[in-house]
């Protein structure tokens, strides 16, 4: 788990994408000399904190995010302008569904899940925890990490 350290700015979507990868098979698949390899690699035996403080020092990782950023559909506040969302993961780990967010001080436990029905229970999770507290919200979309067919 990685927290969001002060100074990292608007890098909620980042942490969303290194919680979703770290803990899952697609890690794996990261080249060895990659960016992200290295810096996971480089947080084993970290704490949450720590391992936000080394992400804050990352200049490659930060490369890749602006490069990201930059490519968007729609504008960039840039790293601490004013935002209206927020990227957060959902994890299975050992049989329990994990929401991951680099805002709150631990994961949360949202109850059991399997390989085979993590996407049915992170959406009832969803629907449950944040699309019922408002309904009204049109800015919101769901992204899955998963294995390629065939």
């Amino acid at each position: 788990f990685l927290f969001q350290v002060k100074g990292l700015g608007n890098a909620c979507g980042t942490i969303a994408a290194i919680h979703s990868v770290a803990n899952s098979s697609a890690r794996s698949s990261l080249a060895p000399s990659s960016p992200l390899d290295a810096y996971l690699k480089a947080c084993e035996g970290l704490g949450p904190d720590q391992r936000g403080q080394k992400l804050l020092g990352d200049d490659d990782i930060q490369k890749a995010h602006d490069a990201q950023a930059s490519e968007g559909q729609t504008s960039s506040e840039g790293a601490d302008g004013e935002v209206d969302y927020h990227f957060v993961s959902f994890v299975h780990s050992n049989g329990t569904l994990f929401e991951l967010d680099g805002l709150r001080a631990a994961p949360i436990s949202r109850g059991a899940t399997s390989a085979e029905t993590l996407l049915q229970d992170a959406a009832k999770v969803i629907k449950e925890h944040h699309i019922a507290r408002k309904p009204d919200m049109v800015n919101f979309a769901v992204l899955s990490l998963g294995p390629s067919e065939g």
